[in-house]
């Protein structure tokens, strides 16, 4: 499994944490880099449990958000759990006024999105 230099991969007990190291996520092939990484997570018949790590992250285009709809339909499909954490203020706002906040799970920070999944310890 490859993993573009936009996302970071690694593993807490049995949690996969996918971090985006991009700050912007705008690019159409950044956009399909990254969404293949993350639905190769979703696909991989041992990873269960997704925290995505959005710290880094302070904008994305629409097409992002379909791409992050993409995978975590995905993980519906293939009854993987992903949890969306660190996402700063604006694009929280921007996933409410969408609505899509209803459709992702979040938590606060990375040790809050880890202990959810039963993982304690490094965050």
């Amino acid at each position: 499994m490859s993993h573009s230099s936009a996302v970071a991969v690694s593993t807490v007990h049995d949690v996969t944490v996918a971090k985006i190291t991009a700050a912007s996520i705008l690019d159409a092939g950044q956009i399909e880099r990254i969404g293949n990484d993350l639905a190769a997570l979703a696909d991989h018949p041992l990873i269960r449990k997704i925290v995505l790590d959005m710290a880094a992250t302070t904008h994305l285009s629409s097409s992002a958000l379909g791409m992050l709809i993409d995978v975590q339909k995905k993980c519906d499909a293939t009854d993987s759990k992903m949890t969306i954490c660190c996402l700063n203020p604006s694009l929280r706002r921007i996933f409410k006024l969408s609505k899509l906040d209803k459709m992702f799970t979040f938590a606060k920070d990375k040790k809050k999105a880890l202990e959810a999944f039963g993982a304690r310890g490094e965050a």
